[in-house]
């Protein structure tokens, strides 16, 4: 969450308290309109979630990997 919140400061000149706030209830809208088994990875996209890491690659890294699992698990 931290990237989001620098890029919140940086580009819209919000306060760190202002930023984490905002991204605070993006990740929480975001979460409330996925499916459950869905919301560990939303949040390990924020960096939220337990064990996530921010050099784990980009968004579309992880869709790709989630991908490539979701394709393993089917078979």
């Amino acid at each position: 969450m931290e990237e989001y919140i620098r890029e919140l400061q940086e580009k819209v000149g919000l306060t760190e308290e202002q930023a984490t706030k905002a991204v605070a209830v993006l990740f929480e809208k975001v979460k409330s309109k996925i499916p459950e088994p869905l919301q560990q990875m939303a949040a390990n996209m924020f960096g939220a979630g337990e064990g996530s890491q921010e050099e784990g690659g980009s968004i579309i890294d992880k869709m790709q990997q989630f991908a490539k699992n979701t394709q393993n698990d089917s078979q």
